[in-house]
């Protein structure tokens, strides 16, 4: 029987893949990656682009799509934190029936008539909508009076600015650094209550700090904007304890060999 390595695929969100494999390909910076047990320990960035993985007594490969995140490589152990994950099987299958008739189509139509003066007319439209869109969301994010920024500690990403340092290690660094800033925003929320008689918001940051930022994955939700900054740590604290059980898997079998 061959060799397997276990490989966990986690997203901020949920699990996505938990099983042995036979080998596994990862979207690496500088190019695809080929993983296969007892591989040299790893840890670095991936970006966006599609996981493949080989299952035992299984021909055909998992297919995973990710948005970028970070993986790291033991000889026993695969483990991925993704940004975003989606098993290729969980597509909209009618959405990928419909790309290849329209592709089907596209085809047949090369010799026929195309109304190019109406498709260049289509296009200017899609730009300019595009361009407004990117003019209102501007125009949005700059009434929050706060900045969207990439966190670099879990549940985000993995800490890269640390070297050598365990998962352990970096999930207790990233605890404790959301956790003081929590505790922090619930002085601030409670003096500008008493000060001003209403609630700290997202959307009011930058009335208490010089320039505020917040994390991108939390988008624009206007109901987010009206959340207390310690509320909104509270919920991504809840992410990030969602990665313990993939953490203290890690621990354990590093301390197993």
């Amino acid at each position: 029987m061959p060799a397997t390595v276990h490989c966990d695929i986690v997203s901020a969100e949920k699990a996505i893949f938990n099983a042995d494999i036979e080998m596994g390909v990862f979207p690496g910076e500088a190019g695809e990656l080929g993983i296969l047990p007892r591989h040299t320990p790893l840890l670095t960035r991936i970006k966006p682009g599609t996981i493949r993985l080989k299952l035992p007594e299984q021909e055909e490969f998992e297919v995973l799509y990710v948005s970028g995140g970070m993986l790291e490589v033991q000889p026993n152990s695969i483990s991925v934190l993704a940004d975003t994950a989606i098993r290729a099987k969980n597509l909209d299958e009618a959405k990928a029936l419909e790309a290849k008739q329209k592709a089907a189509e596209a085809e047949g139509n090369k010799a026929g008539n195309i109304d190019f003066a109406k498709a260049e007319a289509e296009l200017s439209q899609t730009i300019t909508q595009m361009q407004q869109a990117l003019k209102n969301l501007k125009k949005k994010s700059d009434g929050i009076m706060a900045i969207p920024s990439i966190n670099t500690i879990l549940p985000y990403e993995i800490p890269a600015f640390l070297e050598n340092a365990s998962m352990g290690a970096l999930y207790e660094l990233s605890q404790v650094c959301m956790e003081n800033a929590r505790d922090i925003y619930k002085v601030l929320e409670k003096e500008y209550r008493r000060q001003y008689g209403r609630q700290l918001t997202l959307e009011r940051i930058g009335e208490v700090a010089a320039e505020p930022r917040y994390p991108d994955s939390i988008g624009l939700d206007p109901d987010r904007l009206q959340q207390a900054p310690s509320q909104i740590l509270e919920e991504e604290l809840e992410k990030l304890h969602r990665l313990s059980p993939l953490v203290q898997k890690d621990m354990g079998s590093k301390n197993r060999r």
